[in-house]
């Protein structure tokens, strides 16, 4: 089982006398046992002194908190923050899980204490859009005035695989195909090749591949009906080949945007368990959350500890040095 977790030792000794015996060996077991979470209450208790004379009085700060005033600690609001954001629980269900440890919490006070985590980790999200705004690469952008777009062979591949049932034999031989433009993506993968290498492996090996597809396109799209699944299949290809075709010139660019879209899965998940944001800030928080999140899910961070660490921190943690608190930091 995981190495990583806490090991509860347990000796047996057989019930009978050993004394007189010798061991000659051992048999160890392990099974996988489960605590449940645990509601605490943190009780500061600071004693105030007085000064001589009417001085004034001495008395301890108390820790940052994230809430100013607020009576939610970091690790309870990081719970709520992983169980909506990465578990995709509604509140009311969180209340159930609380409920059934004698604590009511409204489901107002809960939105409340979401309202200031997503004020409390703006600044970090907002440092986020910087190197996202200067980078040359965004997957999964609408079309701007000078933005050069690329295609998604992956939502091409999907209207063959459609095609199938009604034209088995020219949907085989296309999905045949970008099975092997995939091969080149995985061989470059796999050898660890820096975009420069990715760009000349490409070029020698998915550019006569592409050639093909496209003669055998301009060859079959007379001879299908173009309502038929086949007619659509190619004829969105064909009226998307230069954007298709865009990743080979440049060994950054990906051949699809799959890795957005597993990025963004959780999001749909979420959006059918809880169904509304419930206003526009509240849709704003949520892209805050998500953000931070899949960051850290990118650099293997695990979002719980990452969570409570940042809320404990950053409150009075200098503006300067705010980049520290990001996860891939």
């Amino acid at each position: 089982m995981a190495c990583h977790l806490r090991r509860e030792i347990i000796h047996l000794e057989p019930k009978e006398d050993v004394s007189a015996l010798v061991q000659i060996g051992k048999e160890e077991t392990e099974e996988l046992e489960y605590v449940p979470a645990e509601l605490y209450v943190k009780h500061y208790i600071r004693p105030k002194y007085a000064k001589p004379n009417g001085e004034g009085i001495v008395i301890a700060d108390l820790p940052a908190r994230p809430i100013e005033k607020g009576n939610a600690g970091p690790g309870f609001m990081a719970h709520m923050i992983v169980s909506k954001y990465v578990d995709h629980a509604p509140f009311y269900r969180l209340q159930h899980q609380c409920r059934r440890r004698k604590v009511e919490i409204a489901e107002s006070t809960m939105n409340g204490w979401m309202k200031a985590c997503g004020i409390a980790l703006l600044p970090l999200h907002e440092l986020l859009r910087v190197p996202l705004q200067q980078s040359s690469y965004l997957e999964d952008i609408l079309a701007k005035p000078g933005v050069a777009a690329v295609g998604c062979f992956a939502h091409a591949r999907r209207y063959f695989e459609q095609a199938q049932d009604s034209d088995r034999e020219r949907a085989e031989w296309m999905l045949m195909k970008l099975q092997a433009l995939y091969g080149i993506e995985r061989e470059a993968r796999e050898a660890n090749m820096s975009f420069e290498e990715r760009h000349a492996h490409r070029q020698e090996h998915a550019l006569p591949i592409l050639q093909e597809i496209k003669s055998w396109l301009h060859q079959h799209s007379t001879q299908v009906l173009p309502k038929r699944a086949m007619g659509k299949a190619i004829g969105y290809m064909l009226g998307q080949w230069s954007k298709l075709k865009a990743y080979t010139r440049d060994g950054r660019l990906e051949i699809d945007n799959n890795l957005v879209e597993n990025a963004v899965r959780p999001v749909a998940l979420g959006r059918k368990n809880y169904l509304f944001a419930g206003s526009h800030e509240s849709a704003k928080r949520a892209a805050i959350m998500y953000s931070l999140l899949a960051i850290a899910k990118r650099h293997n961070v695990e979002p719980f500890a990452y969570l409570k660490h940042i809320l404990t921190r950053i409150s009075d943690h200098p503006l300067h040095k705010l980049a520290v608190l990001l996860p891939q930091n």
